[in-house]
């Protein structure tokens, strides 16, 4: 059996979420969201860390994209339709396509894994 939690929201609403214990306490947490603000993935871990030191935190894999003032900001980019007929991140798509590994072995390969270090490309945008 798996434990884990998968969010599909607004970055807000990921924070919201992942202070809740059931969120928390799962053995790992998929955020398929933008990090939009410097280092909200890094106090995102910080927050579930501080109830549950196992939990692993991953984020849907972000680049610079400008917003609607031209603000650069960390996004997942869900600007490709893809196969799906919807927009779908580039995680998400990698993640269908890594299906045949099983569950938590395609979501390691298709999501970013938040490390608790704070490194030279967190600290911009």
């Amino acid at each position: 059996m798996i434990n884990g939690v998968f969010i599909t929201a607004h970055i807000d609403d990921v924070m919201k979420l992942g202070a809740l214990q059931a969120v928390w306490s799962s053995k790992f947490v998929v955020a398929n969201t933008c990090v939009w603000e410097r280092a909200l993935h890094k106090k995102l871990l910080q927050i579930m860390t501080c109830n549950n030191r196992c939990v692993e935190l991953f984020f849907a894999k972000q680049a610079l994209s400008p917003d609607s003032n031209g603000i650069l900001r960390r996004s997942a980019t869900l600007n490709d339709v893809g196969t799906f007929g919807f927009q779908t991140s580039m995680s998400e798509r990698e993640l269908f396509s890594n299906r045949k590994l099983g569950l938590y072995k395609a979501i390691q390969k298709s999501f970013e894994r938040v490390s608790p270090i704070l490194l030279p490309g967190d600290v911009y945008v």
